[in-house]
């Protein structure tokens, strides 16, 4: 199987679902049936980030503390 090619704004999208589906997960498993109709929602707002520049997405896994130090 070939090793994928990445760019660095698919890599920051990866950082920011991971995160969300994380999220996600835990908010099902703790609340009522208003709050995963929510959190549904907020899954389907995941599309977005593909229209997010590589800046804002950058600073958007800065604001989630999801990168190393240095990057």
């Amino acid at each position: 199987m070939p090793n994928e090619i990445r760019t660095r704004k698919e890599l920051l999208i990866q950082k920011l679902v991971s995160y969300d589906l994380e999220y996600f997960v835990q908010f099902i498993r703790t609340s009522d049936a208003a709050k995963i109709a929510l959190a549904t929602m907020m899954m389907e707002g995941f599309i977005g980030y593909n229209n997010w520049s590589e800046d804002t997405l950058y600073d958007e896994c800065v604001r989630r503390s999801l990168l190393p130090d240095r990057e």
